[in-house]
């Protein structure tokens, strides 16, 4: 067993999943009854069904990529990164946040309808990649987990310095603004009390890497067994990034690499990176169609098939909720959450930034005359009637051919955010008691 951090040990092998003999037919083998623990962190367990269902996909992405992949170090990556969810739900129950399965439903909603899906047809669209459902439903747990630490920890001690925005648009040409680059990362860390000798060491491997990349080793291949990046578990794509978004340093030297070109090793406190270039584009010129909307919605259902007594009800009932609103000048987020009944009420109905054209024909209509602040009166969809309230709006005014000062703040704020996040992860995994077996 390899411990790491300080405690006592549990010393257990194998955790037995189904207690009651009775309940398990003679004929199921001992691996379908029996789950091997294979880390304890801070007193809970990873199992190795656990590791396998997020090494699956990735497997199989690598194997249709080609090339050689080392099981064990892809394993090894795995259990890093699902060392670190654990780190994450331990560091959310401490400071009091929570994440409930209506929140993941509320989530998934919305993955569905950014995507276009129907509602519910999420799950055929991720078996048809090849996904597992559960293992993806822990994931939207994760990042949902990892944006509320970020809110709640690190956006308080991040602040944006009006030079760094004035830096930033000096150097930031008007036709490099509306591009975006894909971006392939491998990091090679290094402890912050390494010695020079084993600086070294990784400095050598990092450049090794860069030899292998340049005789045709993939990124992905490399990144998903030696990169301690979380981008690891994704082949290393660190996906699409615009100017601003990323450290400035990291910026100058990737943004004028051709497609497949590499930069790197380049060394920060974190260790040594490898930066691939994997596709750029431009982004689309936003023309006056181009409107997005903040929303909140409240929804009474209507069944499919319902009488027009039962449609006509639950029209007045929404009616009756609207005066609500007008008479008592209530909080639409709290009402929607009391009586809305769509998955969203738990978020008090936010839909989020709505593109135009996204939402049903009558849903969109009543939305482009809506007013900042105003509430619609009762729209009916196929899921039955809504009251929209339009928190904001953005886009429609001008082309994209200048990004905005605000725009690049926001870029600059977000890219300072994620890296105080990492380092902040780095620190509690340090302090953190963790045993592997």
């Amino acid at each position: 067993m390899k411990r790491r951090g300080t405690g006592k040990g549990w010393g257990v092998g194998w955790v037995l999943l189904l207690l009651v003999v009775g309940a398990v037919p003679i004929e199921t083998s001992l691996a379908e009854v029996l789950d091997r623990i294979v880390a304890v962190v801070e007193g809970r367990i990873i199992t190795e069904s656990e590791v396998n269902r997020t090494m699956g996909p990735l497997m199989q992405k690598l194997r249709v990529s080609g090339g050689s992949v080392d099981a064990e170090k892809v394993r090894s990556r795995v259990l890093d990164e699902l060392v670190l969810r654990r780190l994450r739900e331990e560091q959310a129950k401490k400071l009091g946040i929570k994440v409930e399965k209506a929140d993941v439903d509320s989530a998934l909603a919305r993955i569905e309808r950014k995507n276009g899906l129907p509602p519910g047809g999420l799950p055929k669209a991720l078996q048809q990649e090849g996904i597992d459902m559960a293992g993806y439903q822990e994931e939207v747990m994760d990042q949902l987990i990892q944006s509320r630490l970020i809110q709640k920890v690190i956006q308080p001690m991040v602040t944006v310095g009006a030079e760094e925005v004035d830096a930033l648009m000096r150097n930031d040409g008007s036709a490099s603004r509306d591009e975006e680059i894909e971006l392939g990362h491998i990091l090679l860390a290094t402890p912050a009390n390494a010695s020079d000798g084993a600086v070294e060491q990784v400095l050598t491997k990092a450049r090794q890497m860069v030899l292998e990349m340049q005789q045709g080793v993939s990124l992905a291949s490399l990144a998903s067994q030696y990169s301690d990046d979380p981008s690891s578990l994704k082949g290393g794509n660190m996906g699409w990034f615009k100017r601003g978004e990323l450290p400035s340093e990291v910026e100058q030297a990737v943004f004028r690499l051709a497609r497949g070109e590499i930069a790197g090793p380049m060394r920060s406190s974190q260790g040594f990176h490898i930066f691939q270039l994997i596709n750029r584009r431009q982004t689309a010129m936003e023309s006056a169609q181009d409107k997005q909307f903040k929303i909140r919605h409240i929804l009474v259902k209507v069944e499919r098939g319902a009488s027009l007594e039962e449609v006509a009800a639950a029209r007045e009932k929404l009616t009756t909720f609207r005066r609500e609103l007008d008479r008592e000048k209530g909080d639409f987020a709290e009402l929607a959450r009391r009586v809305s009944e769509d998955v969203t009420a738990s978020d008090g109905g936010d839909l989020g930034w709505v593109g135009q054209g996204e939402l049903s024909g009558e849903l969109d209509g009543a939305l482009l005359r809506l007013g900042k602040g105003e509430i619609s009166g009762p729209v009916r969809s196929e899921f039955g009637w809504h009251l929209l309230k339009l928190e904001d709006m953005r886009g429609g005014s001008s082309a994209r051919s200048q990004a905005s000062r605000s725009e690049l703040e926001n870029r600059v704020y977000e890219s300072k955010v994620q890296s105080r996040f990492r380092q902040w992860m780095r620190d509690v995994r340090l302090r953190a008691y963790v045993e592997t077996m």
